[in-house]
């Protein structure tokens, strides 16, 4: 865009009182507006929700867990942002009964547990730090990092065990 290009003028067409025949046109041109690539500061709220896998030591997954709730942010820079909230989470763990070291368990002599299967659902109290990068029109790429809370509302674990008489 050029300096006297459509967009960047305007004609005031002004009418003397003296003569009707008297026509004065006066054409100004503005100066193009410095667009800023600052962003500005802002809030924002969501909802998120999403599956979870629980594992311990790498082995096998037997269902899948999820969180939904709501979070908070501020982004305060061009890509970085903090962000709150609060979900609601249910995760389960599968573990062989060789992983399983809990001496407050009470187990009869002669008793071995081969499997513990649990589930728990917690409220979870996340603050991260945000970092969006790779913007295209339809997504955005972004990385997290920091830390949570877990408020234990409930768990339930069911142990298989064998023993024997001797």
């Amino acid at each position: 865009n050029g300096k006297n290009s459509p967009e960047n003028s305007r004609t005031e067409k002004i009418t003397s009182t003296e003569s009707a025949a008297e026509t004065i046109v006066k054409t100004e041109t503005k100066e193009p507006v410095p667009i800023t690539t600052r962003p500005s500061k802002k809030f924002y709220i969501g909802l998120v929700g999403g599956a979870n896998v629980t594992t311990i030591k790498m082995q096998d997954v037997k269902e899948v867990g999820s969180d939904f709730g709501f979070i908070a942010g501020y982004k305060f820079s061009r890509g970085w942002s903090i962000e709150a909230g609060i979900l609601s989470s249910r995760k389960y763990y599968y573990s062989d009964g060789e992983y399983l070291n809990n001496p407050k368990i009470y187990l009869p002599p002669n008793t071995k547990i081969t499997a513990v299967q649990g589930d728990c659902r917690m409220i979870e109290i996340p603050l991260v730090l945000k970092y969006d990068f790779g913007y295209k029109k339809a997504h955005n790429w972004f990385a997290t990092a920091g830390i949570s809370s877990f408020l234990m509302k409930q768990e339930d674990y069911a142990y298989d065990y064998y023993y024997t008489l001797s």
